[in-house]
């Protein structure tokens, strides 16, 4: 399934929406993953990360790891969240459209865009 969506300042409105449509109809067990790209043509930095869920469960990493080994063979500096403010560990991100898919389907997901060196 592809899904765009809006409102993810206004908080996380759209992502949530599918979200509850996607729970009505059934689709609790079915849900794999969830690949949120956000940013990407912004910044001079690419990176990944997963969500918050996985600090618990580090299975659910799994696509930021499996993003970092192609990255890797393909010579693309790929970076992600050194973890440097105790609110989001390192490897984690928050407060994006995933942030709706990993609450409600406990799923790996994994969170792409673009930063500017000055946010770091």
């Amino acid at each position: 399934m592809f899904a765009a969506f809006g409102a993810e300042e206004e908080g996380l409105r759209g992502s949530q929406a599918l979200v509850n449509a996607l729970r009505a109809e059934g689709y609790d067990g079915n849900l794999k993953a969830m690949i949120n790209m956000d940013s990407m043509i912004t910044g001079d930095m690419l990176y990944a990360h997963a969500g918050e869920n996985s600090v618990a469960n580090p299975a659910l990493t799994s696509l930021r790891e499996h993003t970092f080994r192609i990255a890797k063979e393909l010579g693309i500096e790929l970076f992600t969240n050194p973890g440097l403010n105790s609110d989001y560990p390192a490897g984690t991100g928050c407060c994006s459209d995933g942030d709706s898919f990993n609450n409600a389907f406990n799923i790996p997901g994994a969170v792409y865009g673009g930063d500017q060196l000055g946010d770091r």
